[in-house]
């Protein structure tokens, strides 16, 4: 873990959340079992309820992820080219107060369940084959809210803006499964100038020949 003071440091986080991630971290790559407030309490110094007061607030977790990108690809630890990938996860949970959620598809038991839902974009460096989740966002229920794949469309294409100019240099591919074969994903890429792999169905009618080597 000594890379990670250089890595807090070089994100200039406030002195209380350096102290916090300081602490955090190794902590959650050792403790067993749940990683929840009170299992974090029972191997740290720190009381349940200032852990949750912690986690209630808006944590800088995405510039944590991008930052380790970054300051390993500037030591050139992982090579010069990155492949985008994406996929939604399951989260069993029950209670009717918990926040987002609702009934999503969970692929270990090939139905839809009450839970929540995460999806993640995450950088795969093109040598080493290690994977660096860049920008995660929880999945909002139907109700009242725009279909899943449109949500995980309008987070694609923002972070896509949001870090252009790096990705321009480093990405040369997006990889997704079967459910992001959609107009709206396949435009989101190309727009970018990205290649987009994914599995088409058998009857797909592609509106564009293509244009490279």
């Amino acid at each position: 873990m000594t890379m990670l003071p250089v890595l807090l440091t070089l994100l200039c986080l406030p002195a209380h959340q350096y102290r916090f991630f300081l602490q955090l971290i190794p902590l959650w790559q050792a403790i067993p079992g749940r990683v929840n407030a009170r299992n974090f309490s029972r191997y740290s110094g720190w009381n349940e309820r200032t852990l949750r007061r912690w986690f209630d607030k808006r944590l800088p977790w995405d510039a944590l992820h991008w930052g380790l990108v970054m300051l390993l690809t500037q030591l050139d630890a992982l090579g010069g080219w990155f492949v985008l990938v994406m996929d939604a996860s399951f989260i069993p949970k029950a209670g009717r107060k918990t926040a987002g959620l609702g009934a999503f598809w969970n692929g270990c038991a090939s139905h839809s369940e009450t839970g929540l839902e995460l999806h993640c974009l995450a950088l795969m460096s093109w040598a080493g084959r290690h994977l660096f989740p860049v920008c995660v966002q929880q999945t909002q229920p139907r109700q009242g809210q725009a279909d899943r794949l449109t949500q995980y469309c309008a987070q694609l294409t923002a972070f896509l803006k949001r870090r252009r100019a790096w990705l321009r240099v480093h990405l040369r591919v997006v990889v997704a499964d079967g459910q992001y074969a959609k107009t709206m994903f396949m435009d989101a890429v190309c727009d970018e100038g990205y290649a987009f792999v994914t599995k088409l169905q058998h009857n797909a009618n592609l509106l564009y020949f293509f244009k490279g080597e």
